[in-house]
């Protein structure tokens, strides 16, 4: 079960007079505060706000939601070189906002974003190629972005390289491999990639046969927030409890 979702890069904590107190205002959700200074400083040819101010008109926070503008900060971001402002652009390009879906000019954006070793971009691109996006499926080309991605620590990566290892797509099939990525992930918190190994640990794929791990992982896996993942935990801790009473019987 791969981890699939795209989401906007949102901007980091930045130093710095206005600028450290319009981040305060954004992180304590003071957003209408936030997009007057940003705007202001962007205005100014503030580079650093152009991105923050990108993102408040792109989710409506503080500003009413405005694609086109979000794209033209987004630019004038990109232009200074601003990783995280290609990523976005090519989501935009993806997802149709401000013009019809696309693929290449998606691929366009994030290539250059990957390029600028934003991690998001690289596992977006490793997304594309899995999924066949703008042509065939092509699950080495994405095992190869994911690689990029996950060595860097990005969670989401670790975990669909960890699945393409499991089912031998784009690499040679190899639990072992699987297993590695896979704990990466979960130490990260990802509630799938906890599931997956407690799995792992359960059939001994990988891993020597462990219950008490594999238990381990599934309460950590029922704990999230992800209601499907908990679901499947639940039942599978229901299989695990029920494990060491079928064989005293």
């Amino acid at each position: 079960m791969k981890w699939a979702l795209l989401v906007l890069a949102l901007p980091a904590l930045m130093a710095a007079g206005d600028l450290e107190q319009a981040q305060q205002d954004y992180q304590k959700g003071r957003y209408s505060k936030a997009a007057a200074t940003f705007q202001r400083l962007a205005e100014k040819g503030k580079a650093e706000a152009y991105f923050p101010l990108a993102n408040l008109y792109a989710r409506g926070l503080g500003v009413t939601r405005d694609d086109l503008a979000a794209r033209s900060w987004l630019e004038r971001a990109a232009a200074e070189g601003d990783a995280r402002a290609m990523h976005n652009l090519g989501l935009f390009a993806l997802e149709g906002r401000c013009a019809p879906p696309d693929v290449a000019e998606a691929r366009r954006w994030l290539h250059k974003a990957a390029r600028a070793n934003s991690q998001d971009a690289q596992y977006a691109l490793g997304l594309l190629a899995e999924q066949g996006r703008g042509g065939p499926s092509d699950p080495r080309e994405a095992a190869t972005w994911y690689f990029r991605a996950a060595v860097q620590g990005h969670a989401r990566s670790q975990y669909n390289l960890a699945s393409l290892y499991m089912e031998g797509l784009g690499v040679e099939q190899d639990y072992a491999e699987a297993a590695r990525w896979c704990l990466r992930a979960a130490r990260s918190g990802l509630a799938r990639a906890q599931y997956d190994l407690g799995a792992l640990y359960a059939k001994g794929l990988g891993l020597e046969l462990d219950l008490e791990a594999a238990t381990r992982w599934m309460r950590s896996a029922a704990s999230s927030q992800e209601p499907e993942v908990v679901a499947m935990a639940e039942a599978a801790l229901d299989k695990l409890q029920a494990a060491p009473l079928a064989a005293a019987r």
